[in-house]
């Protein structure tokens, strides 16, 4: 059970519902954080290999991000998303080689390291939240493909756990350079303007 995926999921609901100014994109992010709940419940199996809702939902949105993009955005995009998923199979490569590793450092550290690579090789905040759901996506089929026998879940309670961690931490970032910027613009003016 990813308890983590669902306290930070409902967690950016809240903030939606009570924090947000009331417009459509409000609405939109509200019910979309919904069926990502909701969907995430749900698993859909396919001869040996067993596909979570939420993963199947998560790409298949991201794609459709990417196909409302200018061409050279998409092959930009596709690079960083490769390198994301190159990324997040090698981690869990190197877990299954250390796993000592687990002894010093906690599992969502990683999350957080992947979290903080993408936001270094994508520009905006929306690109960077849907190349690292897609690239960390698309690391789990990687892994499944390599270890198929072994491992055959696609979007398991780790994957989401991992997306919500990432997502957190992009967002966090977010808010915090947007905080600066208004810090910034607020002193930077004359004292009795400020008040």
């Amino acid at each position: 059970m990813s308890v983590l995926f669902y306290w930070i999921i409902w967690g950016f609901w809240i903030y939606c519902a009570f924090l947000m100014n009331k417009t459509t994109y409000r609405s939109r992010m509200m019910f979309g954080l919904l069926i990502i709940i909701i969907s995430a419940g749900y698993t859909f199996s396919f001869d040996a290999v067993t596909i979570n809702g939420a993963w199947l939902l998560l790409l298949v949105a991201g794609y459709v991000f990417y196909m409302r993009r200018p061409l050279w955005q998409v092959f930009r995009l596709c690079l960083s998303n490769m390198t994301v998923t190159i990324v997040y199979s090698l981690i869990h490569i190197y877990w299954l080689m250390d796993p000592a590793i687990f002894l010093v450092i906690d599992p969502w550290i990683f999350s957080v390291v992947l979290a903080v690579f993408t936001m270094f090789i994508v520009k905006t905040y929306h690109e960077r939240l849907v190349t690292g759901i897609i690239g960390i996506g698309q690391g789990n089929g990687l892994l499944m493909l390599i270890f198929y026998p072994y491992e055959n879940v696609l979007g398991n309670s780790e994957w989401l756990n991992t997306v919500a961690v990432c997502v957190l931490t992009m967002s966090i970032w977010e808010g915090l350079r947007l905080l600066s910027g208004k810090l910034q613009a607020t002193l930077g003016k004359p004292f009795h303007e400020r008040l």
